[in-house]
């Protein structure tokens, strides 16, 4: 499959572009699970202060 200098620097300007792309959404997905798990330890330890209130 030969390719000419422009196509390849399509190619490489696309693939860095996936790569950033990649990058943000792994970054976000990072964010989401850190609201989970301090949402989740938020939930527990109201659980905790409900169970020892009664």
């Amino acid at each position: 499959m030969c390719k000419t200098m422009n196509e390849l620097e399509k190619v490489v300007a696309d693939y860095r572009g996936l790569k950033a792309l990649k990058e943000q959404v792994e970054e976000e997905l990072k964010a989401v699970e850190r609201e989970i798990i301090g949402s989740w330890i938020q939930m527990k330890n109201s659980q905790r202060r409900a169970k020892i209130s009664q």
